[in-house]
């Protein structure tokens, strides 16, 4: 049976991609770190160091050492340390918002990027930036910060949190062709978004266990 090594910087994240892979493949065994607090220190420190990045290595060589035939990187905000983390270790390395990236520019131009953390919006910017010019697409992008979100819903209030960010997908797709929730856990908002957000809207935790479980499968350990 594959196992599939996931490093998650909140513990918000962990219940929707268990949900989410018990849904695609519940034969996969699971391997959940959390580095709680990881996250608060990004957020301190404006986004990456080299501090962190060396952190996320060691927790990547970890879940190598300790048999996983794949890693999931589960935070949007870190994922571009886990393109150093890739070059220590032999197992496929997938980051959470990568599939995400590609679908996006794939079906649009016009993308909004909707987030509720500012370490999360930069990079995920980044990425469907490069993955525009590695497609040859022109995309422009309208970044929208959700502030008060993130903290609404660690602080235990998920309906402020979800109004507040369904009011901005709301108004992003007024001009957008499509709309990125940058975060695993925006996710929960996909039921309610209504017949009035007339564009698709991506989340990640679908379309990352996709790959990661595609990963496995290439790498001959499924």
């Amino acid at each position: 049976m594959p196992k599939i090594g996931v490093i998650h910087t909140t513990r918000v994240s962990v219940p929707l991609l268990r949900d989410a892979f018990a849904q695609a493949a519940p034969e996969i065994e699971l391997m959940d770190l959390v580095h709680d607090g990881l996250l608060t220190e990004v957020m301190r420190a404006g986004g990456l160091t080299p501090a962190i990045v060396r952190v996320l290595c060691r927790h990547v060589m970890s879940m190598a050492d300790l048999g996983c035939d794949a890693v999931l990187a589960a935070c949007s905000s870190v994922s571009e340390g886990f393109d150093v983390a890739r070059t220590l270790v032999s197992i496929p390395v997938v980051k959470i918002d990568e599939a995400m990236a590609d679908e996006a520019v794939r079906s649009a131009e016009r993308i909004a990027v909707v987030a509720t953390v500012k370490t999360t919006l930069d990079p995920t910017a980044r990425l469907i930036q490069r993955k525009g010019v590695e497609r040859n697409r022109a995309v422009r992008l309208d970044v929208r910060l959700v502030p008060g979100a993130f903290d609404a819903l660690v602080g235990g209030n998920g309906a402020l949190h979800d109004q507040k960010v369904l009011d901005e997908v709301r108004d992003a797709a007024r001009t957008a062709e499509l709309v990125v929730l940058a975060q695993a856990s925006m996710s929960r908002l996909l039921p309610v978004l209504g017949p009035d957000v007339r564009v698709p809207v991506l989340t990640s935790p679908g379309l990352a266990v996709k790959r990661v479980l595609d990963s496995v499968r290439t790498s001959g350990a499924a």
